[in-house]
């Protein structure tokens, strides 16, 4: 009874957010930031987190802001959205932007560290 429904809602939510990723990338700045704002508000889903971070590059300062932030308060572990913050905070000119960078990179946990060998359990 409940796996074609729920299969229903899942399809319609991928097909939602396949709509709000195409709305970040074209369209008016005002538009872009509302579909900016609807994929961080899902941050468990790992395609939000590869749409925020690819506008890193974005040409409008506003746009690069609010990613950051995002997915600063995203909280993901992904390696490469740290990286991809990294690389944008070495290039960006914009002051607004680089302090969204740079509070971004400061929320993100760290990725965890190898255990030193005596430290790893023993079998």
């Amino acid at each position: 009874g409940w796996k074609v429904p729920a299969e229903k809602s899942f399809t319609a939510y991928e097909k939602r957010r396949n709509d709000t990723i195409a709305l970040l990338k074209a369209g008016d700045v005002r538009k872009r930031l509302l579909a900016l704002a609807a994929l961080a508000a899902v941050p468990a889903d790992p395609k939000n987190v590869v749409a925020l971070r690819d506008v890193l590059g974005d040409p409008k300062p506003e746009i690069r802001s609010a990613a950051a932030n995002a997915l600063g308060a995203s909280g993901t572990r992904d390696a490469s959205v740290r990286k991809a913050l990294q690389a944008q905070l070495e290039t960006e000119a914009d002051a607004a932007t680089k302090k969204a960078l740079r509070g971004a990179l400061a929320k993100l946990p760290l990725p965890p560290q190898p255990m030193a060998p005596d430290m790893a359990p023993r079998k």
